[in-house]
């Protein structure tokens, strides 16, 4: 199995701390964050895992962030956590893609519930793709017999 990493990215340091706590409490392995710029720069596809992201950032939004994602073909589970959840920025999410919304203040349970559920998205997902490229690579060996 693939090492899963939690990536936290939220401003306001209080919130990123306790979802690192959290994460951290159930030997999950994390990566924080402060901003989206702070991620895209470090952004490795191949990493697996999920993303907890707050939606009102400076510089570049939760959402906007989203869009990037999904305009880079960035296949990972995002759970959005905010304290400002109003049905636009609901629906916009889940159009965009995100696996779960969850409002601040959180529960601690919900919130493991969430990333657990993300986790084995990916981890699905991945292997799917894995098992889809290495069909793709026998079939190229394949005559035409």
């Amino acid at each position: 199995m693939i090492e899963q990493i939690v990536f936290i990215i939220d401003d306001d340091s209080a919130v990123r701390d306790s979802i690192k706590e959290l994460v951290e409490s159930v030997g999950l392995k994390e990566r924080v964050f402060a901003n989206a710029v702070d991620y895209l720069d470090c952004y490795d596809g191949s990493h697996a895992g999920c993303i907890v992201l707050d939606v009102r950032m400076g510089r570049i939004s939760g959402l906007a962030l989203q869009k990037k994602l999904n305009q880079m073909n960035a296949a990972i589970p995002i759970i959005f956590v905010t304290a400002y959840a109003d049905i636009a920025v609901v629906s916009e999410a889940f159009k965009g893609g995100a696996l779960d919304f969850i409002t601040k203040p959180y529960h601690e349970q919900y919130l493991l519930d969430a990333i657990n559920n993300a986790l084995q998205v990916d981890e699905e997902y991945r292997a799917t793709t894995l098992n889809d490229e290495l069909f793709k690579a026998k079939s190229k060996d394949l005559t035409a017999r």
